[in-house]
């Protein structure tokens, strides 16, 4: 060993040594407090103690507790439900968390804990860590009672409530267990139903919870439980259930509930539901632990975009994962170089003049074996690595690029939620237009309804200076999320494209017509524009035409294409329907 080597040891030593006794002073820092210092690690279910958690807290069980699950199988159950409805809302917005809960002592007896904690995120934005403090409490304060009381009771939905799904979630994982079988627990979250509680009454939220739970006990075998486990979402039991038939249980639910309408005290309401999964015994090994990870799954469901599925992997399949979208980023990123990311160019059609109005644009990747890929099998994984604002950036560039040397054609171009809070894409945009005078008059820029609802002052904020600037803007998949009078009013936008669930096979559902028309007018009262997407069949034109709405778009029409379409002879689109009073 050299000098140098030596001196490098000892630094690292000495170094180590120093940690150890910033470790030594904090546990003791935090033992005089009455505080307790965690770590909980997702993959593993592992949870570290400081010193002393067990005398500081006055918990004797706690000196036998090693995972996150044997914690949970402590608390008292309906404690639990609110402990972990707070988790998935935290997931979902990687905010800190405070809750209070009771944890049963060997006599019989409660104490209660309050429980502080933040999550660190790994570089795919998923929660890795879960690290805070415990201290014992006198009392809760009176919302956590008030809380606890009220999940003591039965829930507005089906016959079993938390207590009663945790029993028959475990049996059902003691019964798998012990048959070398399978199962599964399914975490079923209604959508955005938080947001709109302000706005509606308790009896319209019942409305849609037992809707919801109607539509979802359809799909079910007689084995399987479904219960209403919190506020806006449901737990589902899945007994005897093979893993592989998991996602084909949870797709049918979706299928259940997606486009599915509910009549209300408030108006007509599209319900749609998002779900995490998780197998047991193989991912879960008991109740508490299914609950825990599911919900996990769930608010990756919903920070995915909503009205999907996704089970919990374990570190392994997750890091397989990884390495996927790993792949993914690197080929688009050589794409990007070699100009083979490139848009599709879709026509909207103006229903009065039955010719172009403009195109939306798509991107495609161009592989070297000549296949084309759609936005729809990268994008996601983009926008899940923190890359949705290269790929907003790259499309900008080609879309003013068009605009400029096509001055005939008007072009949409969607934009990911990202970019409405990223002052450089509006920067670069701004300083674009100064050098291409007329280009803002011919670009639409669409955002989702679902993107705009996350945070609508920055949306507003976001379409308001696009519209000074020049452009129009479109709300896209109009009816997907639960727009109010009140967001309409704060988002100034000039088009609203109705989502294509409602449009597709319209002529064969009364339903779906009765939401469009009422889209439409609601349009037409804020004097906005509609555009009807997924416009299929030649009946669906008809009745979207005596409908009143104003453009249409899908493949009845024509599909999205490379070559630039506007250079081709131009060619108006027949629309069998005579114009006259049935026009709005």
């Amino acid at each position: 060993m050299t000098l140098q080597d030596a001196k490098k040891g000892t630094a690292v030593e000495e170094k180590q040594a120093e940690n150890r006794n910033k470790l030594t002073r904090l546990d003791a820092a935090m033992a005089a407090l009455g505080e307790v210092v965690f770590e909980w690690d997702l993959a593993t279910d592992a949870i570290l103690w400081s010193d002393r958690a067990s005398a500081i807290l006055d918990l004797p069980a706690l000196e036998q507790v090693t995972t996150r699950s044997g914690l949970n199988a402590l608390i008292e159950t309906d404690d639990l439900t609110r402990l972990q409805e707070s988790l998935v809302t935290r997931n979902a917005s990687h905010s800190p968390i405070e809750c209070e809960y009771r944890i049963r002592r060997p006599d019989g007896a409660s104490s209660w804990i309050q429980e502080r904690s933040t999550v660190t995120l790994d570089q795919s934005n998923d929660p890795v860590k879960i690290c805070g403090v415990l201290r014992a409490i006198s009392k809760p304060n009176a919302d956590s009672e008030a809380i606890a009381a009220s999940m003591s009771n039965e829930g507005a939905a089906g016959q079993y409530n938390r207590a009663k799904l945790v029993d028959a979630l475990s049996e059902a994982i003691n019964r798998c267990r012990r048959d070398e079988g399978s199962g599964g627990y399914l975490a079923v979250g209604i959508e955005q139903l938080a947001d709109v509680d302000a706005e509606w009454s308790e009896s319209t939220i019942d409305s849609i919870v037992l809707f919801a739970h109607k539509r979802l006990e359809g799909c079910l075998r007689a084995t399987d439980v479904i219960a209403r486990v919190g506020r806006d979402r449901f737990g589902v039991v899945l007994t005897h259930c093979p893993e592989e038939d998991i996602p084909i249980v949870a797709e049918t639910l979706l299928q259940s509930v997606r486009g599915a309408v509910v009549e209300t005290e408030n108006g007509l309401v599209r319900v749609t539901v998002s779900i995490g999964g998780a197998a047991f015994p193989d991912i879960a090994q008991t109740a508490h632990d299914a609950f825990a990870k599911a919900d996990m799954a769930l608010g990756k469901a919903r920070r995915m975009g909503y009205n999907c599925y996704i089970p919990f992997h374990q570190a392994k399949i997750r890091r397989r994962s990884q390495r996927r979208n790993l792949a993914i980023l690197h080929e688009i990123q050589q794409a990007i170089q070699e100009n083979r990311l490139v848009f599709a160019f879709q026509p909207i059609i103006e229903c009065e003049t039955r010719g172009v109005a403009y195109y939306e644009c798509l991107l495609r990747l161009l592989r070297d074996d000549v296949t084309v890929v759609t936005a729809a099998e990268f994008v996601p994984t983009l926008e899940q690595l923190g890359y949705a604002r290269l790929i907003d950036h790259y499309a900008l560039g080609l879309a003013l690029k068009e605009l400029e040397e096509h001055p005939d054609v008007s072009l949409a171009l969607n934009v990911s939620s990202l970019t409405a809070t990223d002052p450089t894409w509006l920067s670069k945009f701004t300083i674009a237009l100064k050098d291409r005078p007329g280009v803002a008059r011919r670009l639409i820029i669409e955002i989702t309804e679902t993107a705009a609802l996350q945070d609508i002052a920055e949306s507003a904020r976001f379409v308001s200076t696009l519209r000074g600037l020049g452009c129009r803007v479109a709300l896209d998949d109009f009816g997907a999320g639960f727009t109010s009078f009140h967001h309409l009013k704060a988002l100034p936008v000039d088009i609203l494209k109705i989502d294509g669930s409602f449009v597709s096979g319209m002529s064969e559902s009364r339903e779906n017509q009765l939401v469009v028309k009422t889209l439409v007018d609601l349009a037409k009262g804020f004097h906005m524009s509609t555009v009807a997407e997924c416009v299929e069949s030649k009946e669906d034109v008809e009745i979207l035409y005596k409908q009143g709405v104003h453009q249409m778009q899908g493949y009845y029409f024509g599909r999205p294409e490379i070559e630039r379409p506007w250079l081709k002879e131009a060619k108006v689109i027949p629309i069998s329907i005579v114009a006259g009073k049935n026009r709005a």
